[in-house]
């Protein structure tokens, strides 16, 4: 009798664990990705067709409770995400990057930057983003955005934290019909990388 009672607490044992295990590994994907649903892909950058809609997989919902990003419906914003340079390499905090752009088929953007658990950096009293309203731009209309580690005096500057990785989220809120029509094809931010630590 003994023995059965200790196979059977053995059993809940590795049964608890697994759960526990599944659990943690469900959670912290939950924070990393979207998943799959409608990825539209433009360049290193991506968008999903379900975000902020009814049809949204679990995966996507759980994506959205964790981070608190994509949690708007789609006639209000397109949310595009990236966490790779324009040469496909992953964006490490260890290296100073530019952001290059001009304006957005949208009434109003934003380009914000999140640590690799999707949350901003916890520098006090320094901009996490810039958007269409206080973004310096030239006279072509341009703008450059450095981030890394170190001030860029010459440039708007979003400072990080040298932890790891990052990503970056373009919100373009009320697009336009021209850049809903082209997901993979409209005109995104260039994404440089410079020197590295």
């Amino acid at each position: 009798m003994v023995g059965f009672l200790l196979k059977g607490a053995g059993l809940l044992i590795l049964i608890a664990a697994g759960f526990f295990a599944g659990s943690v590994l469900a959670w912290s994907a939950s924070a990393k990705s979207p998943g799959g649903d409608g990825i539209v892909y433009n360049g290193v950058w991506f968008t999903s067709t379900f975000a902020g809609s009814a049809d949204q997989s679990p995966a996507l919902r759980a994506y959205v409770a964790r981070t608190g990003i994509l949690a708007l419906a789609q006639s209000e914003v397109l949310y595009y995400q990236t966490d790779l340079d324009d040469e496909g390499r992953p964006l490490e905090t260890r290296c100073q990057y530019q952001v290059k752009g001009s304006s957005f088929d949208s009434d109003w953007w934003s380009l914000a930057v999140y640590d690799d658990t999707n949350h901003y950096f916890p520098i006090p009293d320094v901009p996490a983003s810039f958007n269409s309203v206080n973004v310096p731009v030239d006279e072509d209309g341009r703008w450059t955005i450095a981030i890394g580690t170190r001030d860029d005096a010459d440039h708007a500057w979003i400072p990080i934290l040298d932890t790891g990785g990052f990503n970056l989220l373009l919100r373009l809120y009320r697009p336009g019909k021209d850049v809903r029509s082209k997901l993979g094809s409209a005109e995104m931010p260039e994404i440089r990388r410079l020197a590295c630590d």
